[in-house]
């Protein structure tokens, strides 16, 4: 079971949406526990199972779809 912890910015409408799009694709892999947070103002950060993973590509945001990708590899590549 990988346990995730999204750090969020409380305020900010485009991290609130990044960090819905993310839950929601993690949110539907049994294997998965997604715990969102407050963090502090313009915080976006993911860990998985104390491990950070990157959330940014330079300025931007990497898609939801890319860091789940990552995510659900991240206890293969532990495993393996």
């Amino acid at each position: 079971m990988r346990n995730v912890t999204i750090r969020r910015c409380p305020s900010c409408q485009t991290i609130g949406s990044q960090t819905d799009q993310l839950s929601a694709e993690l949110r539907n892999d049994p294997d998965t526990k997604v715990n969102v947070v407050d963090g502090n103002k313009g915080e976006f950060s993911v860990d998985v199972d104390g491990r950070p993973v990157n959330g940014k590509n330079g300025d931007t945001f990497r898609s939801p779809s890319e860091m789940a990708a990552e995510i659900r590899g991240a206890e293969v590549a532990a495993a393996g």
